[in-house]
């Protein structure tokens, strides 16, 4: 058994939910499955923007690239060469059963793995939408949206033997267009095993923070509208009390020092820090110095941040969306509010700083449930589906 990974990014792309999964089931699988990749030239999304350096291989899976454009803006990535790297991937292998195990919902290179699955007898295809409803917006947008759901979108979703969701909230959104439950199989993300370590004092010291500092953690794409969430917040909590928001910057024509002036003509520039994309180890530097996460979704399929939160231990506080109610428990782990409730959100964030006590409560909560979400247990998952897909060829 061969298996395919088909992303619109991957490795050393930033990371986002589908290469996350990708390159966890590759490190788990691929001594014993051969496991290739298949993806683009891209770094990031939106903005749009190209690698610098191609590695060909990660944990020993070969990864195979075609470049990708955004042509007409609204219609998503096409890459029309992953089609012939598909085809080609398959054919040197002849005798081997193949799974395809496309990511992201909006991508033709998932309907190009739909094609392929159409035509190859031996093929069998999973897809993983990380499936987001139409945001809102300007109608041509919504209506684009609606054409692609019912045409290609709808293909795909057909087309596949498994569909891997991570939530029940994305499954009930997902059968809006499609129907057919035994397909559908729920896989939450996972989430690694943060160990405590005294680097995370080192991190503070780099980025201003101080010792009795309160810290609120927010670890997301960073655009306008998330600092803007922020500045209203921070200007209702007390003093002693900073944000570390961490993330790469996300949206046209806006740069990390657009929004640092933005901080500092808000004048907090001392208690708002933008630390822009780090790496899955100082990361976790920044989980360990916070004391509460704060990440203001307006939809959440399974947030991988929400999870990573939830292992080191942090009070999780956010909007009631999506999968959320799902994974907090409202006073157990976290606190969830109505889209807006700055200031409510502010209060709680005012009452946990002078709580320490329900903040170790909460701590002792959130390690433990997030030992479900191993990601040595969640993997287990997705090596069945694809035994099980193998021996329907064979």
């Amino acid at each position: 058994m061969r298996v395919i990974q088909v992303l619109d990014a991957f490795y050393p792309a930033e990371v986002y939910g589908g290469v996350l999964v990708a390159e966890k089931i590759i490190e788990r699988v691929n001594y014993t499955y051969p496991t290739s990749v298949i993806s683009t030239d891209l770094k990031t999304l939106t903005p749009l923007m190209r690698l610098l350096e191609f590695p060909a291989h990660y944990f020993g899976a070969s990864i195979k690239r075609a470049r990708a454009y955004r042509f007409p803006k609204l219609l998503p990535i096409i890459a029309p060469r992953v089609l012939q790297l598909l085809f080609s991937e398959i054919g040197r292998n002849k005798k081997e059963e193949v799974i395809i195990h496309s990511h992201t919902y909006l991508s033709l290179s998932s309907f190009f793995s739909a094609i392929v699955r159409a035509v190859c007898p031996r093929v069998r295809f999973v897809h993983q939408p990380h499936y987001h409803p139409f945001p809102g917006g300007k109608k041509r947008g919504y209506w684009v949206r609606r054409l692609y759901d019912w045409t290609i979108g709808k293909y795909i979703l057909h087309s596949a033997d498994r569909i891997v969701v991570m939530s029940e909230s994305e499954k009930s959104d997902l059968s809006k267009i499609f129907k057919n439950d035994s397909k559908i199989v729920i896989i939450p993300h996972g989430v690694r095993n943060f160990i405590l370590d005294s680097k995370h004092k080192r991190f503070r010291r780099n980025y201003g923070l101080g010792e009795k500092d309160f810290i609120i953690l927010c670890v997301s794409r960073v655009g306008n509208e998330l600092l803007d969430f922020f500045i209203e917040l921070m200007k209702n909590i007390k003093d002693g009390v900073k944000s570390l928001i961490v993330g790469g910057v996300w949206g046209k024509d806006i740069s990390e020092e657009g929004l640092k002036r933005k901080i500092k003509v808000s004048g907090l520039e001392k208690r708002i820090i933008i630390t822009g994309y780090l790496s899955e180890e100082t990361l976790a530097h920044a989980y360990f110095c916070s004391d509460v996460f704060i990440k203001p979704t307006h939809y959440e399929a399974f947030g991988i941040a929400f999870l990573e939160a939830m292992s080191a231990g942090l009070p999780i506080l956010s909007y009631r969306v999506g999968a959320l109610p799902e994974l907090i428990e409202e006073g157990v782990n976290g606190f969830l509010f109505e889209e807006g409730e700055i200031k409510k959100i502010a209060k709680k964030v005012n009452e946990l700083s002078n709580n320490p006590g329900l903040i170790e409560k909460i701590a002792r909560n959130n390690r433990e449930k997030a030992k479900r979400y191993l990601w040595d247990n969640i993997l287990d998952r997705y090596i069945e589906i694809y035994k099980e897909l193998a021996r329907q060829i064979s």
